[in-house]
């Protein structure tokens, strides 16, 4: 005999139940007990173990997807404010999609447009940011060009290319892009301090990953006597030559003061750091 259920080959002993699959049997009818109860039959296993009607969850799984994506991407560059409600904003359909289990046909069609789109969206904005586009000019002597993306105008030197402007205002680095705490691996070095007339001028090198446009520091002149008090002002200090510090270059910044008291000891601590991340 052949199992309906499972196509097995069965002895002929058994005419209620298959062995194999424990699928009712063709033609098999329920008998009464002598007590009138009717006996139970086994559960057909065959099929009983696939779920049936079970559908995977898209939209769970896209919208988690892009706010992993954002909140790595986010990470990698800084925790920005905007950058977490955006995080947010892919996370709270992820938690509607799980709680409501949409999983409907017409849902599915509509998250996965929008990976579509989406996918589109960030690509596009990649290969944007990644192919500098520039303009060339001419002006009198000088040779300028224009990074279209960044909104940086670079000015032609023999050492090469140096930024002299942005079409944005300078932002203050924040101390973990500046740090000085130990001497010899700062990301901004300050070296060779002078004091020279009512100008202060140090070599500055730039390690940072900003392009530096001033450094301001705290002026300390110690006390010629132990009655008097010490004398603090700051002095804002630019680049001498270029105008603009680029990243891994090395210029004297200098910084108008008041006139150099003789026979003076003085010191100086960091304030400030303006610049444009590169």
């Amino acid at each position: 005999m052949i199992c309906p259920s499972c196509n097995r080959q069965i002895s002929d002993e058994h005419t209620a139940v298959c062995p194999n699959c424990m699928g009712l049997l063709e033609g098999h009818v329920s008998k009464s007990s002598a007590d009138g109860s009717i006996s139970e039959l086994p559960e057909s296993r065959c099929g009983s173990n696939t779920r049936e009607g079970e559908v995977i969850n898209i939209g769970i799984w896209v919208f988690l997807s892009f706010a992993i994506l954002t909140l790595v991407a986010t990470a990698m560059k800084g925790f920005v404010p905007l950058d977490l409600l955006e995080v947010a904003f892919w996370a709270g359909p992820a938690w509607f999609w799980h709680k409501k289990k949409i999983v409907s046909q017409r849902s599915r069609v509509v998250v996965g447009v929008l990976a579509v789109l989406v996918a589109f969206g960030e690509g596009y904005s990649v290969a944007r940011h990644s192919t500098t586009s520039y303009t060339y000019l001419q002006m009198g002597s000088h040779q300028i060009r224009i990074d279209n993306s960044a909104g940086r105008t670079d000015q032609l030197w023999t050492t090469g290319w140096k930024p002299i402007s942005y079409d944005r205002p300078a932002s203050e680095i924040s101390l973990s892009e500046s740090s000085h705490l130990l001497d010899g691996i700062w990301p901004i070095q300050l070296s060779n301090g002078r004091w020279e007339g009512q100008r202060i001028c140090f070599d500055v090198q730039n390690k940072s990953t900003y392009v530096l446009k001033s450094i301001e520091i705290s002026v300390i002149i110690a006390p010629k006597s132990a009655s008097d008090s010490p004398v603090k002002f700051s002095v804002v200090m630019r680049p001498e030559v270029y105008g603009l510090l680029d990243v891994g270059d090395n210029d004297s910044f200098c910084g108008t003061a008041v006139t150099f008291p003789g026979q003076a000891e003085w010191s100086y601590d960091f304030q400030s750091y303006t610049g444009w991340k590169r």
